[in-house]
C-alpha cells in the first residue's frame, strides 16, 4: 500500500536490510562484509537508516521496491531523483553543521516521552512535515523508544560516563529529554514563552520558579562550576529565607481552627439568620407600607 507511514522499529528495518544486496554501497563504506549479522547491527543502530537506505537504493542502481509504501522514505526517494520539495529541503537544511544547537534540541524533544510531535514543531516553529520527515530518516527514536538496547545506545554512543559534566551537547540534551521530559529540553536550551501583563506578584513568582528550576537543571546536569553558579546561590538564599518565613510564621491558633470544625458541622449563624429572618421580613414590610402612604390634607391654620 503507497503512502502510509510503518512503525520503524527492529522489525521493519531488518525488513528493509533485506532489499540491500550484500555488497551495497551502504555496507561498504561503513566496512561492513557479507555476514548478514554485521549487516543488521550496522542498520539496527543507525538513527539515519531511512535516508541512508534511500540513498544506497538510489547509489546501488535499483528502484525502490513497490511493496515499500513508508511515505516518508517514497518522499525522499522522489526527491533524490529530481522531484523538487521544500520540507525535505527543510528537513535537511537541519543537518547543516550551523544548526547544530537546533538540531540537538530536536532530537532531544523527539526522544522526550511527554510532547507530541505536533507539540514539538510548535516548540521549534517548524512545519509539522519537517519534523515528522527528521523523525523517520535522520534520527529514529519515536519508533523505537520500546527498545532498551537501542536506546540505551544513543544515550551513551561514547559508553556510560559517570561524569555528566564531560558530556557533549547533544548527549546532555538527549538524556535531559529521555530522563526528564520536555521541559527540561526546553529549560537547557534557554526558551522560555513569552508572556506580558503580568502584576508584580506574578512576575515575582515567576522569577522565584525560574530561579529554582535553573538551579535545579544546573545541579542535575552541571560540573562544579555550575554547582557554584548565581542561579544556585540564588536559589539557596531563596530556600533559606522560606524556611525563616515557616519558623517565623505566629503559631498555629488551635481554638480557633476548633470552632472552624464545629461550623463545619453547626453553622451557628446560618441558625441565628433563621430566628431573626421573621423579625427582618416585618420590618422590611413595614417600611414599604409607610412609604407607599400618601400625605394627607395640611391642618387648617
Amino acid at each position: 500500500m503507497v503512502g502510509y507511514t510503518p512503525i520503524v522499529n527492529k522489525t521493519y528495518i531488518t525488513f528493509l536490510v533485506e532489499f540491500l544486496p550484500e555488497d551495497s554501497v551502504y555496507f561498504r563504506i561503513n566496512g561492513i562484509g557479507s555476514d548478514r549479522p554485521s549487516r543488521l547491527a550496522l542498520a539496527l543502530n543507525d538513527p539515519k537508516f531511512g535516508w541512508n537506505w534511500v540513498k544506497s537504493i538510489k547509489e546501488d542502481g535499483l528502484e525502490v521496491p513497490y511493496v515499500i509504501g513508508h511515505l516518508q522514505l517514497l518522499r525522499a526517494n522522489d526527491y533524490l531523483n529530481g522531484t523538487y520539495n521544500e520540507i525535505m529541503d527543510e528537513a535537511l537544511f537541519l543537518l547543516h553543521p550551523a544548526n547544530t544547537t537546533a538540531r540537538n534540541m530536536l532530537k532531544a524533544l523527539l526522544i522526550s516521552r511527554d510532547l507530541t510531535l505536533v507539540g514539538i514543531a510548535n516548540w521549534m516553529r517548524l512545519p509539522w512535515e519537517v519534523v515528522r520527515i527528521f523523525d523517520q530518516l535522520f534520527f529514529n527514536v519515536r519508533d523505537r523508544l520500546d527498545e532498551p538496547g537501542y536506546i540505551a545506545q544513543r544515550l551513551n554512543s561514547d559508553g556510560v560516563r559517570l561524569n555528566p559534566g564531560a558530556d557533549k551537547e547533544e548527549l546532555l540534551l538527549l538524556r535531559a529529554g529521555f530522563r526528564i521530559g520536555a521541559r527540561e529540553v526546553i529549560r537547557l536550551g534557554g526558551i522560555k514563552a513569552n508572556r506580558t501583563g503580568q502584576s508584580n506578584d506574578e512576575l515575582l513568582r515567576d522569577f522565584e520558579r525560574e530561579t529554582l528550576l535553573r538551579a535545579n537543571t544546573c545541579i542535575r546536569h552541571g560540573g562544579e562550576e555550575d554547582t557554584g553558579s548565581p542561579v544556585v546561590a540564588a536559589a539557596r538564599a531563596l530556600a533559606i529565607a522560606n524556611k525563616r518565613i515557616q519558623r517565623d510564621e505566629p503559631p498555629t491558633n488551635t481554638l480557633a481552627q476548633g470552632f472552624e470544625e464545629l461550623y463545619k458541622f453547626h453553622p451557628v449563624l446560618d441558625a441565628i439568620d433563621r430566628m431573626i429572618e421573621p423579625s427582618v421580613n416585618r420590618m422590611i414590610q413595614l417600611s414599604q407600607q409607610s412609604a407607599g402612604k400618601k400625605p394627607g390634607p395640611s391642618a387648617p391654620g
